[in-house]
């Protein structure tokens, strides 16, 4: 058995815990740092899980705490080793592989190691990402103008309070992030949002804009689609509208819009690429949908 502080023959590591909420899916978040001398001894992690808290709901992170809070009472008694702690936590939770250590790591270190793979990452400048959320909303109220929808059936920045009163805080008491509009019909609602990706944005502000449109379709698909069915009588589409990729777009980018719309598809989101649909003639079949013209 290896010594877990053996002076003769150290053997420290660290390995980076990763939360996946959709196993199967490729979005994965650093949640904690486990150390270790041959076995596993320290597992630390940031409260709120800074990390994750754009992929998954506050009452997830909650139990992702209490989880990790669980496995690190386990591995201070020095009791377990790694391919067991892997065995046992599941497949939303992942060991990374070992990266190795070249001393025994000292506070300072282990608060560095920390810091540098668990704090929240460094966010984009605001006018810039504000501007790429002001651009991609005149976008798409002149695709919603030129498909004809009524100005007195559409809603602006849409949260779920918004449409359907305080009631709807009783099964989601997190803000939700708003999205651009929504169009109201008999029983219907469409609740639309866009990206306009181009050379000018940085992909901190990409990311951070497709995110945010990414975790409100995420709530409106998993916590409250049956909701608004069963209360309100309602039922909701949710529609991603990418407009058409510029030519000199940087390859990122255009990596990044893929990357967006498959991330807003697995919410059941029905996503309109610019690049490859006219947008007005399927915006036109949207507004069919709301006002009750063709089927569900």
């Amino acid at each position: 058995m290896p010594e877990q502080f053996g002076l003769l023959a150290p053997n420290y590591w660290y390995s980076i815990v990763s939360a996946a909420p959709k196993p199967e899916g490729p979005e994965r978040a650093a949640v904690a740092v486990l150390f270790g001398n041959g076995r596993p001894y320290l597992l630390k992690f940031y409260e709120g899980l800074p990390r994750l808290s754009s992929l998954a709901a506050t009452d997830e992170l909650r139990i992702y705490e209490a989880v990790l809070a669980s496995i690190a009472e386990e591995v201070a008694t020095g009791a377990t080793d790694l391919l067991t702690l892997q065995a046992t936590i599941g497949p939303q939770l992942v060991v990374e592989p070992r990266r190795m250590l070249l001393q025994e790591p000292t506070d300072e270190i282990v608060s560095t190691i920390c810091w540098k793979n668990l704090a929240r990452p460094a966010q984009p400048p605001r006018d810039a990402f504000w501007k790429l959320i002001r651009g991609s909303i005149q976008e798409l109220d002149e695709g919603l103008d030129s498909a004809q929808f009524k100005q007195s059936m559409m809603l602006r920045d849409v949260r779920p309070e918004k449409i359907y009163g305080p009631e709807i805080r009783r099964f989601v008491r997190y803000n939700v992030p708003p999205l651009a509009r929504a169009a109201r019909g008999m029983g219907r609602d469409l609740l639309i949002d866009s990206l306009k990706l181009t050379k000018e944005f940085d992909p901190a502000s990409i990311r951070s804009a497709g995110a945010r449109i990414g975790e409100a379709f995420f709530v409106y698909q998993s916590r409250l689609r049956d909701i608004i069915r069963l209360r309100f009588n309602r039922d909701i589409r949710l529609v991603g509208v990418l407009h058409p990729s510029q030519p000199g777009t940087p390859d990122e980018v255009l990596l990044l819009r893929e990357y967006i719309k498959a991330s807003w598809a697995r919410e059941e989101a029905r996503v309109i690429d610019g690049d490859t649909t006219d947008i007005v003639k399927a915006l036109v079949s949207e507004r069919s949908w709301v006002n009750g013209e063709t089927a569900a």
